[in-house]
């Protein structure tokens, strides 16, 4: 069987992936955990000096097309800085080329399965290019089911299965589209397990109790909650600090999902500004990145003294950045369609307190493998992260049990199998 991957032509070629962008993770992962089973492709945006052709060397190949980064990054910034409802990878022309370049190579080979990874649009393009491809959509947030644009649709026609990333994104997708698209499904995203693996036993961990955070820091990932809530947590924990760990890049107010319950939405409307006008400013003159990392340390100077902000890490230092912590803390205000920071904490041996919501709970049993609390609510969040710094032998029982589930749950491998099946149903219908 021939598969490709045609990725979002803004995420980096897979040789191997070591970045944040967690689309560009998936397709690195199944690739190269399906390469053994297939012939593999996947094709990618061509950058300056890059050949058109490369062999991973982890079994699969990737083939560089353009795409005018460049440009289309201009268009999402000025449409964010107006505040339109929108964003550029809405247009049906954004990466034509690149999706049209893709599907004329992929009827050259003769690829079987063409797997779409978020932009629905690329479906019509490929099937008009190579009719008898099975085409599969795979959508790795939950937006999709609120578009009522009836290009959309035929999006969805053009397809042959869609799969979302977890249950949540999945049933959302089928409730809302079940009279467009054929069949539905599920494509977890998954743990490198190896990488992302548990302190040794014979290490012990120095330096001070830690709560961590690692992820985006935009409002919707309520960091401000986890830290209007330090300063209860600092109280009764003081020898604990907290450490925030990743990108500013805040989400444009048009392109992030509304939040329930209400006041969460009025919450994080507050960071952005409540008006156009406002908006406007904020994300120009008032820098919105910087005012929402600002935002995080309106603290009093003791509570402040305890929290530690560290840039990004790459990839292959993300595991000894989990090790280091006692808790992981996941407060995101949103409804997440899956929650990719919690199993690789989890795989690293750390107890884990999240939000209840979206595909967060088909990772987290609450009480067995972590802690659930409602979303919003610092009060709730300060008393878990307290439980589990005083209760230590609690805590070493939730990373262990959370670490023999999601292990052989979300490995890759077992992932890939999985898809597989789906392909050879798609292929033998």
């Amino acid at each position: 069987m021939k598969i490709a991957f045609l990725g979002q032509p803004t995420s980096p070629p897979p040789l191997p992936y070591d970045g944040e962008d967690s689309v560009g993770i998936v397709t690195y992962h199944l690739a190269r955990s399906l390469a053994p089973l297939a012939e593999v492709t996947v094709y990618a945006r061509r950058r300056p000096g890059e050949p058109d052709r490369e062999w991973a060397g982890e079994g699969f190949v990737v083939k560089r097309l353009p795409f005018n980064h460049r440009a289309w990054g201009l268009a999402d910034a000025a449409i964010a800085a107006a505040g339109l409802p929108t964003h550029a990878a809405a247009s049906t022309l954004y990466g034509r080329q690149f999706a049209t370049a893709a599907a004329r190579d992929a009827a050259r080979e003769g690829i079987d399965i063409i797997h779409i990874m978020s932009l629905a649009h690329f479906a019509p393009i490929v099937r008009r290019a190579h009719p008898r491809a099975k085409i599969i959509l795979h959508f790795h947030d939950d937006k999709a089911h609120r578009l009522s644009d009836p290009r959309f649709a035929a999006s969805l026609r053009a397809a042959d299965h869609v799969v979302g990333c977890s249950k949540f994104v999945a049933g959302r997708l089928r409730d809302h589209w079940a009279g467009s698209a054929p069949t539905f499904g599920v494509v977890y995203d998954g743990v490198d397990s190896k990488q992302f693996s548990p302190r040794p036993a014979d290490e012990t961990k120095s330096g001070p109790t830690e709560s961590l955070y690692l992820g985006r820091l935009s409002p919707e990932k309520g960091v401000h909650v986890l830290v209007d809530a330090w300063p209860r947590i600092h109280a009764r924990c003081p020898s604990t600090i907290l450490r925030i760990s990743g990108t500013g890049a805040v989400v444009p107010h048009a392109a992030r999902a509304p939040l329930s319950p209400p006041a969460s939405e009025a919450d994080v409307a507050a960071f952005y500004g409540q008006t156009l006008g406002a908006r406007f400013y904020r994300r120009t003159v008032g820098r919105r990145d910087r005012y929402y990392q600002d935002r995080l340390l309106d603290l009093d100077a003791a509570a402040r003294s305890a929290i530690v902000h560290s840039p990004p890490l790459p990839l292959a230092e993300l595991p000894d950045r989990y090790r280091s912590a006692s808790v992981f803390v996941f407060p995101s205000l949103w409804e997440e369609a899956f929650g990719m920071p919690i199993i690789e904490a989890m795989a690293c041996g750390v107890p884990v307190v999240a939000t209840h919501g979206g595909g967060v709970s088909e990772i987290v049993d609450e009480g067995r493998t972590g802690l659930l609390v409602p979303r919003g609510d610092p009060d709730a969040l300060a008393e878990a992260v307290c439980r589990l710094l005083h209760d230590h032998g609690f805590a070493a029982r939730l990373a262990r049990t959370a670490y023999d589930d999601i292990v052989p749950k979300f490995s890759w491998q077992r992932i890939a199998v999985g898809l597989l099946q789906q392909y050879t149903a798609l292929a033998t219908a």
